[in-house]
């Protein structure tokens, strides 16, 4: 009951450590590697890494930005000034910071995205009476 009650008052960490034990697996995965292998990639033991993926570790900053680095995931996005988050499955208008009106592509020529008029087409052909 003890731990229940622990659990409960945990709730919202324990989520977010179980999100990022997933992404480890996930990267580890992606690596092709295994836990023993992050181990010796971060320098702490096996049994540091199965906490890790266990899902119920409450992480530092530093632990993180380890993980980060060694598996190439990133799993505290820190925002700008000017940016947002979108939650899954919303849409917010974000007033632009700064009106833009032509982006280089990658030949380096400007493109302009805003529309052009439409040009009149002259039709050369008389219609017959």
């Amino acid at each position: 009951m003890e731990k229940v009650a622990w659990r409960k008052a945990n709730k919202e960490w324990l989520r977010k450590s179980t999100e990022i034990a997933l992404r480890i697996l996930d990267a580890l995965d992606d690596l092709g590697w295994n836990k023993a292998r992050l181990a010796k990639e971060l320098n702490v033991s096996p049994q540091q890494v199965s906490k890790y993926v266990r899902g119920d570790e409450n992480f530092k900053i530093e632990t993180l930005c380890k993980l980060e680095k060694v598996l190439g995931v990133e799993f505290v996005p820190v925002l700008q000034s000017d940016q947002e988050i979108v939650e899954k499955g919303t849409w917010k208008y974000v007033e632009p910071v700064q009106q833009v009106t032509k982006i280089e592509i990658g030949n380096g020529k400007p493109w302009s995205y805003l529309p052009k008029p439409a040009m009149a087409i002259e039709d050369s052909y008389a219609m017959a009476a």
